[in-house]
């Protein structure tokens, strides 16, 4: 499972396996897509069959999206907190 599955506030971690492979979201309640599951599609864009509804992330997103981006797009820190979408 894609680390951005795996820090999503859609993911339902307490269902089993939708009809489709994969584990039913949100987005996906039929399982979902393979790309996105194993992290080659970016699900902060629009995904066909998404409903609208795009990644967003839970606790673990947010603290993992300071690590790994630490300014924002204009050069500055970003805050303790605050997350910058991409």
């Amino acid at each position: 499972m894609s680390l951005q599955c795996a820090t999503c506030l859609r993911m339902d971690r307490f269902a089993g396996p939708g009809p489709a492979i994969g584990l039913p979201c949100e987005a996906f309640p039929a399982g979902i897509p393979i790309g996105i599951l194993y992290g080659a599609i970016d699900h902060r864009r629009p995904v066909p069959g998404d409903a609208g509804l795009l990644y967003e992330p839970n606790a673990e997103g947010i603290a993992l999206k300071l690590l790994d981006e630490p300014f924002d797009e204009d050069g500055e820190p970003n805050e303790a907190g605050e997350y910058m979408p991409a």
